[in-house]
């Protein structure tokens, strides 16, 4: 004769017990405000990132002529910044005597509201180009490396990029643990108590 083995009280959770609490909607939502509020907040921040004034090598104040060294590998790499955008009187020329090219590209105002890039030089020539300038004493000009204007719009780029994973991550996130506690808790209302 098998050994009497007492029936154990069932001591399993009741479906109240197993069933996730509303707790669950409310962290939903935090992760929710939080992804969102440090997303925006990065974009915010991206969109206006510091626009510093670069370094000039050479500058013209109204009219005259100036000078700037070009390195070997430098090319593509200097920038033509004045105070009046819609004023182009400067010649740019390359160390053999050419009319140099000047790329319009890209929108670039310092955050001193006084320097505005008016593009890239063709500097794939190096040595010593000159650019001289025609007009009013108000209006300056000068040469600088690009990459001030890189740095900026890269960290323009990684800042507002940075702020849309994140704004997405806290959508994602708030959604999953929703739907998982509303999926589990209208599971657990089903199951009969025991």
């Amino acid at each position: 004769m098998p050994p009497h083995i007492p029936h154990a009280h069932s001591s399993a959770p009741s479906t109240q017990d197993l069933r996730p609490r509303r707790l669950w909607y409310w962290v939903g939502a935090v992760v929710l405000a939080v992804g969102l509020t440090a997303g925006v907040a990065l974009i915010a921040l991206g969109a206006n990132s510091a626009k510093p004034t670069p370094d000039f090598a050479a500058q013209v104040d109204g009219s005259g002529t100036a000078t700037f060294e070009v390195g070997a590998g430098e090319d593509g790499q200097w920038a033509l910044f004045t105070t009046d955008v819609n004023t182009w009187d400067c010649t740019h020329t390359t160390p053999s005597g050419k009319v140099g090219v000047l790329e319009r590209e890209g929108s670039y105002e310092t955050d001193d509201g006084v320097w505005i890039l008016n593009g890239y030089l063709d500097t794939t020539e190096p040595g010593e180009h000159t650019y001289s300038c025609a007009g009013g004493s108000q209006i300056r000009h000068g040469i600088a490396g690009g990459d001030v204007v890189k740095g900026a719009e890269t960290r323009r780029v990684a800042m507002v990029s940075i702020g849309l994973g994140l704004a997405a991550a806290g959508i994602v996130a708030a959604l999953v643990i929703v739907v998982v506690t509303a999926l589990r808790r209208r599971g657990n209302a089903r199951r009969p108590a025991r």
